[in-house]
């Protein structure tokens, strides 16, 4: 492994920071704490000493979790000033961690490329978005698989740089913020393409038909098709044909009636413009194995037809709208990627809300956790779920092997808060770990440091007191 350690020394000036009486909201406006420092560093070095001078810290992205993921009554760290462009070649792409994925979009795009997929949305940040596996669908993995580099602060204050090879980059690249505060990621990139959107209804019994095809290739009914036709109306100006240049499918004659269609440049069509936008809604998606899919969908219409009447307008005057979709991503090797070594259906709910109808949306998704838990449901961490360690131990096999090496790097818990307490500790954690470290094989704690060069170690427990004796430096 490349390997390049920096060590900052920790002085009060380091960083520009708020004390006291600070506020931070996600935003949906559900999640909100009152951290006593605030820290928005705008260099590598600023970020170092920002996480060596905290007892705890949390660090956060464009605050688009929907779960309290960021939340920390201590030290939060912001990345609103680190969002260079740090390099960029024939094949990959360095992002400081703070840049919103629509800027890295633009970036990629004045240069005839593109990343291989996206999400919905692109207000989230480059680490904010792959430190939870967000995704997008079709034949390719979720953001963090296209990881080929990174940068991470660890909990002393050393900046660790990280490549293919080895467990700890398998492990951070979907960190969930508990491993190091990223710093930089160096994603690779593909040819910017075009693609057509075509959007049409069909009858739930059409859809049904036709289930195992379309969503092949298509989210819910949102029909997304690689194509060499020239860009017309463009994607993000809401001006749409009726008639697709993209054949319509199963010897149909021609696209249902409500078809619309627009072609553009792939992250235009993966994902929205802009900002996000203004309809506040609360989201939850569980993973499930992609053979599950279809008893899935027959669940979630049948817990759908239970709440309908308090979802309907004619009913329940000022109702919550609900939406459902199914979205479709190709496995990793991620150790607490919801996709590790398995294809996955995602199974996405939304709650829409004015910052209301808070009892109505603990009800909904309680109610979809418990109806898809059957099918070793896999929670998205930065959306609304109500695992535990004893959950996710159940359902991720490298599970003890992350929370190991989480202690390994950060023996005092600096990156852990409640939220991440609830999903990584177990209630016999002491005895488990204890367990587990005394027969860890790739343990990493010790950084050797040396004249031109350094190295990160992997040490069993059986040479921990040799390495210690060289004056290694325990992590």
């Amino acid at each position: 492994m490349k390997c390049r350690v920096s060590m900052v020394a920790l002085v009060a000036v380091a960083v520009a920071a708020t004390n006291g009486g600070d506020f931070w909201s996600n935003w949906d406006t559900r999640q909100v704490c009152h951290p006593r420092v605030h820290v928005s560093p705008s260099t590598a070095t600023g970020l170092q000493r920002a996480v060596q001078a905290a007892s705890h810290v949390r660090v956060a992205g464009a605050g688009h979790s929907f779960s309290p993921i960021v939340l920390t009554e201590h030290t939060l760290v912001t990345l609103d000033k680190y969002t260079d462009v740090v390099a960029f070649d024939a094949d990959t792409i360095t992002v400081q961690a703070g840049r919103p994925l629509y800027a890295v979009n633009d970036y990629l795009a004045a240069h005839g490329r593109a990343l291989p997929n996206l999400g919905a949305v692109a207000i989230q940040t480059a680490a904010g978005a792959t430190q939870t596996g967000t995704h997008g669908t079709g034949n390719t993995g979720c953001l963090s698989d296209n990881i080929v580099g990174m940068d991470l602060v660890v909990a002393n204050g050393t900046l660790v740089n990280l490549g293919p090879g080895h467990d700890l980059f398998d492990a951070a690249r979907v960190g969930m913020g508990v491993l190091g505060a990223v710093s930089t990621l160096t994603f690779r990139h593909v040819p910017l393409w075009t693609m057509e959107e075509i959007t049409f209804t069909l009858p739930l019994a059409t859809f049904q038909l036709h289930r195992a095809a379309l969503l092949a290739v298509t989210v819910t009914v949102v029909l997304r098709v690689n194509t060499t036709m020239p860009i017309t109306s463009g994607c993000w100006g809401n001006v749409f044909t009726t008639v697709p240049a993209t054949p319509a499918p199963f010897n149909w004659t021609n696209w249902p009636d409500d078809t619309k269609a627009c072609v553009d440049h792939s992250y235009k069509v993966l994902g929205r413009d802009g900002k996000n936008n203004t309809n506040l809604f609360t989201e939850m998606e569980l993973m499930l194995p992609v053979d599950s899919d279809a008893a899935a969908l027959a669940d979630m219409l049948a817990l759908h037809a239970n709440l309908a009447p308090r979802h309907d307008p004619n009913v329940m005057p000022g109702h919550v709208p609900l939406f459902l979709g199914f979205r479709y991503v190709e496995p990793d090797n991620l150790w607490l990627s919801p996709f590790y070594q398995r294809r996955t259906v995602v199974v996405s709910t939304i709650v829409y809300h004015h910052g209301e109808y808070e009892g109505e949306i603990d009800r909904y998704h309680r109610r979809m956790q418990a109806v898809l838990t059957k099918y070793k449901a896999r929670p998205h961490t930065g959306k609304a779920n109500y695992f535990t360690a004893t959950d996710m131990a159940a359902v991720y096999p490298k599970f003890h092997e992350f929370v190991a090496l989480q202690r390994a790097v950060d023996p005092h818990g600096k990156f852990l808060n409640k939220y991440m307490r609830r999903l990584l500790v177990l209630p016999t954690s002491a005895t488990t770990l204890t367990t587990t470290m005394s027969t860890w094989t790739y343990e990493i704690g010790y950084v050797a440091m040396a004249a031109g060069g350094c190295m990160v170690l992997l040490v069993g427990g059986a040479t921990r007191q040799a390495a210690a004796s060289r004056g290694y430096q325990r992590l």
